[in-house]
């Protein structure tokens, strides 16, 4: 009994010195020795600025006993700024490349992998041995530290006070410098370092001179020590860092910040939002010129697209081509009719599709056709409340500032083989979308208390995902696709959508007229007080009005002339009028039906019908447009309808006052203004009065033969001239081309007259 308790104590004492052992126990004396109480240093330490990039390359080994790792290289850049509360490391550990991002005002990191993968972690706060965690300021935020705290070069304000010991000059990578003595341990790992940091001394010279009140790092040695809780042989760690490429600011751009470009970062913000509220929606009407691109494209793909959501004559038009052989096709969607033009500008033929929806098909090998199926959801009624405003970058050539975007589908798109181009059944995990806006004119000066708006898209960037799951683990794919987008403008005009081709070459019905009108005051019209599009957009108006109930989707070629030389204030109005919505082909066994269940448009009136109200308007006087002038009295003019003077084309191009003039060999100009674009168009008029010329030969020939025996008879012979009519020439032609000049068509047509007429006279 004695001996037991005798061994109790022994063991309890054992125990206590072992917790007192480990209590007291203060870095690995092998490594070095903390000061316990530092004294003030004898030289000015080194000041770091608050904004900075460098290149850190870490080489480090371990050692175990006797035996020694093979060394491994790590590689980071810094970009550091104190002052946006920001920090990003860009890593590369055996190739393997990662994006690390310091958000400190929302304490939030994001990382990359590589740069397809997005995974947001919290930034931990106030713990002394993570050099990265957030501190918090006076006034409660949080906050990155400063460049020496997160170097762990100087840090007097954590509980065990780091300060560094200056170890005099030296010499590191042939530069002088001054050597500075860090001693830190860890009493919860264990671990002990001593580092010994190198700074370029003051008098260098640098590239760009000396700086002053900057001190740059050229790097540390570092040897460390880690005792196992095993009570094992301690690990040994040895580390050369070397900095390169020190600036003591960031030169890249002040967007550097700016997360990798597709990349949809879930839950690093709490509330998404809708790009309604960040100012960006497309205009009610533009045209824009679009190149898609893709991962596995070698060339860009042509898209000129024009858009009309007014709710009265919403439509839609793709110009794109369809193959690499230079031929093009046109897409006219009417959403009114519900339903699509398809023209192939090749061949000059042109079929009528019901429905406005497009079948799924392959973003890779025809990003064209999944853009069409894309403007519906992304450009015409993009998803609310789904957004990341991941702030502003330097876009298209570093040329100007674009605003980031960024959201995910989850199950989208549909995969399509490429080549059955049908649907396999399965959907891609999800797609990641970055929408990148920018201010077309960023120096304009707004109205006070009014933001400006982004106004002008530059890019749509998608990138799918596909997680396969293999017998050697997951497979990952990724696929790109990028549409970006040129010229955006919202000057278009009525003739964008013009669809007269599919009449003209499937004969379908449709009228091309022609009417004059009076002007009440003058030449007044052909000054520069003119607003051209207000008065061509009035024409269109009056017409529809006047036509009720057919929309002005159904009149195209609009075209407003006047006579600068004449004297008189006569108008010339020429247009076609399309017939009603044609129906849609049947279906091939190779389509898909897009049909929907909205229900079309009324405007089935017959273009019979719409002529005669047009011509009663006319007729009756009702048919007026007053227009004012930007000159300085704001006056207006009025342009009123001739009764009686709407004809078809050909009957008015033949009563046109300007057509005839038989005048003996010469050459007429006759000067002729758009009224809508202020160009003098010349139209040379050729005529030549036929001249008749008479050639005549007259030969008489007398023969008197001698008296004969008893027989004496004169004869003579008198051969009448013939008069030989023979006419030189027989032709007479007088032409006026009336060529489109509006210039607000994709087309320009002409319509010719020709005269013959041959007169003779004997």
């Amino acid at each position: 009994m004695f001996i037991i308790k005798i061994f109790s104590f022994l063991l309890t004492l054992i125990v206590c010195v072992i917790q007192g052992q480990d209590a007291e126990w203060n870095g690995d004396k092998n490594i070095c020795i903390p000061d316990v109480t530092p004294s003030s240093p004898s030289k000015s330490l080194p000041t770091l600025p608050s904004q900075a990039q460098f290149i850190m390359e870490t080489v480090s080994s371990v050692r175990i006993s006797d035996a020694t790792g093979y060394p491994t290289v790590n590689v980071i850049q810094y970009f550091y700024d104190y002052y946006a509360n920001m920090m990003m490391l860009q890593k590369n550990q055996l190739g393997f490349v990662e994006h690390e991002y310091y958000y400190y005002n929302q304490l939030k990191k994001t990382t990359y992998f590589p740069q397809k993968y997005c995974v947001v972690t919290d930034i931990p706060t106030k713990i002394d041995s993570d050099s990265g965690s957030a501190v918090q300021l006076s006034n409660g935020t949080y906050h990155i530290r400063q460049l020496s705290e997160l170097l762990q070069f100087f840090n007097p304000s954590i509980q065990k006070p780091l300060v560094p010991k200056y170890m005099g000059p030296g010499t590191f990578r042939d530069i002088d410098v001054d050597q500075w003595e860090l001693c830190i341990v860890d009493q919860t790992t264990k671990r002990t370092e001593h580092r010994v940091w190198y700074f370029i001394q003051p008098e260098f010279q640098t590239s760009v001179g000396t700086i002053p009140n900057i001190s740059i790092p050229l790097g540390y040695a570092m040897n460390t020590s880690i005792v196992p809780n095993d009570g094992s042989q301690n690990l040994e760690f040895n580390e050369i860092t070397n900095i390169y490429s020190f600036k003591p600011t960031i030169m890249e751009s002040s967007d550097f910040f700016a997360p990798p470009r597709g990349t949809f970062c879930p839950n690093l913000v709490p509330d998404l939002v809708s790009l309604s509220d960040l100012g960006i929606e497309w205009p009610l009407r533009y045209t824009v010129r679009i190149d898609a691109t893709t991962s596995r494209g070698v060339r860009a793909n042509p898209l000129h697209l024009t858009v009309d959501n007014n709710p009265d004559t919403k439509r839609a038009r793709f110009d794109y081509m369809i193959d690499n052989e230079n031929n093009y096709e046109t897409v006219v969607i009417d959403y009114r009719e519900q339903i699509k033009y398809v023209i192939d500008r090749t061949r000059g033929s042109c079929r009528i599709v019901q429905g406005v929806g497009w079948p799924d098909v392959n973003p890779e090998s025809k990003p064209i056709e999944f853009f069409l199926k894309l403007k519906e959801t992304m450009l015409d009624q993009p998803p609310v409340n789904a957004w990341q405003y991941r702030g502003v970058r330097l876009c298209r050539g570093s040329k100007m500032h674009c605003t980031i975007n960024t959201m995910a589908i989850n199950d989208y798109p549909a995969i399509v083989d490429p080549e059955t181009g049908f649907f396999n059944g399965q959907n891609w995990n999800e797609t990641h979308i970055e929408y990148d806006w920018s201010k077309r004119d960023p120096v304009t000066n707004l109205p006070a208390g009014e933001q400006q708006s982004f106004d002008y898209p530059v890019s749509l960037f998608l990138r799918t995902h596909q997680m396969t799951e293999t017998s050697t683990g997951t497979k990952y794919r990724f696929e790109e696709v990028e549409y970006e987008f040129y010229g955006m403008t919202t000057d278009i005009s009525n003739d964008a959508f013009d669809v007269s081709d599919c009449y003209r070459s499937r004969d379908w019905p449709y009228l091309h007229l022609g009417f004059t009108l009076n002007l009440n005051r003058g030449n007044l019209v052909d000054s520069n007080h003119l607003d051209r599009k207000a008065l061509y957009d009035s024409f269109l108006i009056t017409l529809q009005t006047a036509m009720r109930p057919i929309s002005v989707t159904r009149i195209h070629q609009l075209e407003i002339d006047h006579d600068v030389t004449s004297s008189s204030n006569t108008i010339y109005v020429m247009f076609i009028l399309l017939g009603s919505a044609p129906t849609a082909d049947p279906i091939s066994n190779n389509e898909t039906s897009t049909t929907t269940t909205t229900t079309r448009s009324t405007d089935q009136f017959s273009v019979e019908t719409a002529r005669e109200k047009l011509r009663n308007t006319i007729n009756n006087g009702d048919f007026n447009i007053n227009v004012q002038l930007f000159d300085d009295d704001r006056s207006n003019i009025t342009f009123r309808a001739v009764p009686d003077s709407l004809q078809n084309a050909r009957e008015f191009l033949a009563s046109h006052p300007l057509i005839f003039n038989l005048a003996n060999h010469t050459v007429s100009e006759i000067n002729v203004i758009n009224m809508t674009n202020t160009i003098v168009q010349t139209l040379i008029v050729f005529e030549q009065k036929i001249n008749l010329k008479w050639s005549s030969k007259a030969q008489t020939v007398g023969i008197v033969l001698g008296l004969l025996i008893g027989l004496v008879l004169g004869i003579i012979i008198i051969v009448a001239a013939k008069f030989v009519y023979k006419p030189l020439s027989s032709s007479s032609s007088t032409m006026i081309p009336m060529t489109s000049i509006t210039n607000l068509a994709y087309d320009k047509r002409q319509e010719t007259l020709i005269t013959d007429s041959t007169t003779s006279t004997a």
